[in-house]
């Protein structure tokens, strides 16, 4: 991997696979940002949609005089490896990420790395919003600047753990030798976030939110194509990492953490599982991680149902299969 140059402030990596409806937008605010010295690098990640051609246009269309790199794989990769190409190009002082259905606000990076700088922060992050069709979200980031609680919030949920809503300082990276898991494309930047935050000496919150997540997608990578739940074993191994780097690194006080997030990669297994088959399966992944079932966030039923799947009693699991299925849920 080469050498951070401070020439740009900020490289922003857009791993893209096919995003036609919806990359424009997210493309256009990237080019309206108001920080100079910015560097753009686009991984289409041999989308089967026009993506790509999307992207070229609007790169032509907007002749600004910046720094953009554009790369396709050959063939499909997953967006683990599309991150980790983006990261061996990149040349800013600091790395910042961002899905291509998504938007930021104008002076996103600009605040973000003016903070960082005044700071001396190794990683900067900030509020987001949820976008749905109807409506947003203000979603709050808050929790206590050092890389522990970070750690904690995120294993549960209360941080993201992804990295479009943070800026982090390139060498962060390459001191620590950290690159996406290739292959595994699900909570992959929450094993890299992890990381990050164990290695960084200062971390930083900004208070306001910059990031506009879009909710009203209708694709799922937790179906497959034929309507079956599929297990999305990227995820599951993930997860098995971000723990042996804890346990390795000390972190024992983490476990109640840990086991639910845990519950995270097989929780559809629960909520739209339609037969047996699917709750007994949940049991078995992570079967340690099923006693901490009422820890969770999940609706008061579906811990029912869940208890009663991990003794055995399948009564009540049945009666709900049954109701779901002459109401036409399913």
């Amino acid at each position: 991997m080469i050498n951070a140059c401070s020439n740009f402030t900020v490289s922003v990596i857009v791993p893209i696979f096919n995003v036609e409806k919806y990359l424009e937008k997210g493309i256009l605010s990237l080019f309206n940002q108001t920080l100079d010295g910015l560097e753009f690098i686009f991984v289409d990640d041999c989308s089967t949609d026009n993506s790509f051609q999307v992207l070229t246009k609007l790169i032509d269309s907007n002749k600004l005089g910046k720094s953009i790199q554009v790369v396709r794989h050959e063939k499909n990769m997953g967006v683990a490896t599309a991150r980790n190409t983006g990261l061996r190009l990149a040349r800013g002082k600091y790395l910042a990420s961002m899905d291509p259905d998504d938007w930021i606000e104008p002076d996103m990076l600009e605040k973000m790395y003016l903070t960082a700088e005044r700071e001396k922060a190794e990683i900067v992050w900030c509020d987001y919003y949820n976008d749905y069709k109807s409506h947003e979200d203000y979603i709050s980031q808050k929790v206590n600047e050092n890389s522990g609680d970070c750690i904690e919030g995120m294993l549960t949920g209360k941080l993201l753990g992804g990295m479009c809503n943070r800026i982090v300082l390139h060498d962060l990276f390459l001191r620590n030798n950290i690159t996406y898991p290739d292959g595994f494309n699900m909570c992959e930047d929450l094993n890299v976030c992890v990381q990050l935050y164990y290695y960084a000496k200062k971390v930083r919150h900004v208070d306001e939110a910059f990031y506009h997540y879009t909710k009203y997608r209708n694709e799922s990578i937790s179906l497959t194509s034929t309507g079956y739940l599929n297990v999305n074993e990227g995820w599951i191994e993930n997860v098995k990492s971000i723990e042996r780097f804890l346990i390795g690194k000390g972190f024992s006080n983490l476990n109640v953490s840990i086991s639910l997030l845990k519950l995270a990669p097989k929780q559809n297994l629960l909520v739209k599982g339609n037969n047996i088959s699917f709750y007994k399966k949940w049991r078995e992944i992570f079967p340690e991680s099923n006693k901490y079932i009422w820890n969770g966030d999940l609706p008061l039923h579906y811990k029912i149902i869940a208890s009663n799947i991990i003794k055995d009693n399948w009564l009540i699991p049945k009666l709900w299969l049954f109701l779901k299925k002459v109401s036409g849920k399913f």
